[in-house]
């Protein structure tokens, strides 16, 4: 097993390829190298501030800030999917790490929110909730007064 824990700054979210290249010395005391085959590691966004509540302004919108890890980089694609809706960020006021999202005719409800980064989406299922059979959603939401 291993972590990525304390990697935020260094790896964006995405797709990787992942292998181990192990070093053991043969019958003769040489060094023989050896790779696994690599194997795909998404590493998605993670939401750090929700459930949250926003109120409609008096036109109909939402602004939702979505602070978020890890940070987002120079040319990758965000995008907030709450529903089945998807809105694109402010760029004013955008850091690497949160977002302002402006929801037009806002619906009024409790919404399923997700981050997509470059067609990565954040978790929105518990994987640690037992059994795994019955799948249990994470508290990602936004509730539009």
């Amino acid at each position: 097993a291993f972590s990525l824990a304390g990697q935020q700054a260094a790896l964006p979210a995405g797709v990787y390829r992942v292998s181990v290249r192990l070093t053991r010395p043969d019958a003769q005391g040489e060094d023989r190298r050896h790779e696994t085959d690599a194997l795909l590691l998404t590493l998605a966004p993670r939401i750090t501030n929700l459930p949250q509540t926003v109120a409609r302004a008096g036109n109909g919108s939402a602004s939702v800030t979505i602070q978020f890890t890890p940070d987002l980089r120079e040319g990758q694609r965000a995008v907030l999917v709450l529903g089945a809706a998807q809105v694109l960020p402010q760029t004013a006021g955008a850091t690497p790490s949160s977002l302002v999202f402006v929801i037009p005719d806002a619906p009024v409800g409790v919404h399923l929110a997700r981050l997509r980064i470059d067609d990565i989406d954040s978790p929105i299922i518990d994987m640690d909730f037992e059994p795994p059979e019955l799948p249990r959603f994470l508290d990602r939401t936004v509730e539009i007064t």
